[in-house]
């Protein structure tokens, strides 16, 4: 994409006791605008539901969470950036779905989640804040997901760790489309 300066704006407003149920709930947003030049504008929220303690188990978890994304592209055709004004196709994409994902405490800070991802209208290339069932990401994915995680993290604080480890394993499968996507987090 041809631009200049771009502006992020992100926030996150989390309530770690909702409703006095022991529950969270979760607003993340996301917005970039280009300054100067041409580029793409994009906006992405979260709203998500995080249950600590399913059916009152020790055990599992649950989370699930609804996103939405709009994005306008201006992109410059493969015209070299030197061209005193390059001609600028636009383009637009919105999008939005719902995951959710059940998880497993395995000991002390070890864990495992089995999710879905739904998807239904999403442009090719669009970026969602979307989950994994443990961590929040601004990024593209398939329509219809399966997800799987696996991890440890030893991190005295989620946001602000100041000893301890991470480790989480991470793969998507569309079964559609036979997409698959993993990765690791350290």
């Amino acid at each position: 994409h041809y631009a200049g300066l771009i502006g992020v704006v992100a926030g996150r407003v989390t309530d770690y006791d909702f409703l006095g149920s022991g529950n969270a709930l979760d607003f993340a947003m996301v917005a970039s605008r280009p300054i100067d030049g041409g580029g793409s504008d994009e906006y992405s929220a979260r709203l998500e539901f995080r249950e600590p303690r399913l059916f009152g188990s020790r055990t599992f978890f649950f989370t699930a969470g609804a996103f939405f994304s709009q994005s306008s592209f201006n992109e410059n055709n493969n015209i070299p950036l030197t061209t005193p004004e390059p001609q600028l196709v636009g383009r637009a994409g919105t999008g939005g779905g719902i995951d959710f994902s059940v998880g497993m405490h395995i000991g002390t800070y070890s864990y495992a989640t089995a999710g879905y991802r739904y998807l239904p209208n999403a442009s090719s290339g669009d970026s969602f804040l979307v989950s994994d069932g443990i961590f929040t990401t601004f990024n593209s994915t398939g329509n219809n997901v399966m997800l799987f995680t696996l991890g440890r993290n030893t991190e005295d604080d989620p946001a602000f760790p100041t000893h301890g480890w991470l480790l989480h394993a991470y793969d998507g499968f569309d079964p559609i489309s036979r997409g698959d996507f993993a990765g690791v987090l350290v």
